[in-house]
């Protein structure tokens, strides 16, 4: 074991397993302040948190309540549109029907035709 190269290797083996303990408790001092950090910060996420669950819940409601009205809107309108329709329906009945008692000229008598304009 007297060797140089044995103990030059031993040497450098002693100074890496040295300097990974020394990482190895800066990294474990480095995690404990961390979490401690961590910790104190949980009470503040747990009420941000809560507030964002609230903030969701009347979201949701919200949203129930937007597509309700939506909903009943929609169907305002399509009846709306079927008392419409179904008022031009009766509207072309009607024109067709006074078109076929009167003739097919309705109007107040004057001659359709264009006008001649004169130069003069």
């Amino acid at each position: 074991m007297d060797d140089p190269k044995v103990l030059l290797c031993l040497s450098v083996i002693s100074a890496a397993v040295a300097v990974m303990a020394l990482a190895l408790a800066i990294g474990a001092w480095e995690l404990r302040r961390t979490l401690r950090r961590v910790n104190a910060l949980l009470p503040d996420f747990r009420q941000a948190a809560r507030e964002l669950r609230q903030t969701a819940r009347s979201a949701r409601r919200v949203a129930v309540g937007v597509d309700r009205a939506v909903h009943d809107v929609r169907q305002v309108v399509h009846e709306g549109c079927e008392v419409v329709s179904s008022g031009v329906a009766e509207l072309s009945l009607i024109q067709e029907r006074a078109k076929a008692l009167f003739g097919e000229h309705l109007g107040n008598g004057a001659r359709g035709g264009p006008r001649r304009r004169y130069r003069g």
